[in-house]
């Protein structure tokens, strides 16, 4: 008969308790004597032997069970992350229609800007019979590419004080074979053309601490 259901972790059960809930079956065999003769430890006429057995839906059959769904639970959330995964990584092959484009595209060519020149100062090399005077300036390139000058043509000579000394008492003369660069989109450091300019033997004192700005012609090309 049924005398009792342990409970977890119950410990005269030992490990069965570990198990889950658990039915103990009692058997009582009587001796064919009188209960006078009987041992100390069937003074009830029973001798127990505690077996565990299934409990209703309980103990193993029910963590059989647990287990079996929490197999099929896992193969379902395997399934899904598989299919995400592969969806997500393009495995999946969608039918897309290719296009073409036709028509015409359009390059202008863009319109040289002139390298402005600009007259810097420069060291004074000028006196009465002078001739290797020397021209400095700066130069502006506009153009995104770099622009090497190789000559140079002289314009109009400026005094800065023409009534002492006047634009008569110096000339200047072209250069070749020059080699000035300047980088695109930039401005130079000094620049200097040696050697070009004069100054008559008779230039009057007046003519002393007097600049002169000359007008330049560089002609070169995009290097």
């Amino acid at each position: 008969m049924v005398v009792g259901t342990p409970q977890v972790g119950d410990p005269e059960l030992g490990g069965l308790g570990r198990v889950g809930e658990m039915a103990l079956r009692t058997e009582c065999h009587r001796p064919m004597t009188h209960p006078s003769h009987w041992p100390a430890h069937l003074s009830d006429g029973c001798q127990t032997n505690a077996k565990p057995t299934p409990a209703g839906s309980t103990g193993v059959t029910a963590m059989k069970s647990t287990d079996r769904t929490s197999s099929s639970r896992k193969k379902k959330i395997g399934a899904i992350a598989a299919f995400t995964a592969l969806t997500a990584g393009g495995g999946v092959a969608w039918g897309l229609w290719s296009a073409t484009g036709t028509g015409s595209g359009r390059a202008t060519a863009l319109t040289a800007v002139s390298v402005t020149v600009t007259a810097a100062a420069g060291p004074a090399s000028l006196f009465p019979g002078a001739t290797d005077g020397d021209i400095t300036f700066t130069l502006t390139n506009p153009n995104p590419y770099p622009v090497q000058f190789t000559s140079m043509t002289p314009g109009t000579i400026t005094s800065s004080n023409a009534g002492a000394c006047p634009v008569s008492n110096v000339s200047v003369a072209g250069a070749t074979g020059l080699v000035i660069t300047v980088a695109g989109g930039a401005t130079s450091a000094t620049q200097t053309i040696s050697d070009v300019v004069s100054m008559i033997a008779a230039a009057p004192d007046g003519c002393q601490g007097v600049q002169f700005t000359i007008a330049l012609t560089l002609s070169g090309a995009q290097v």
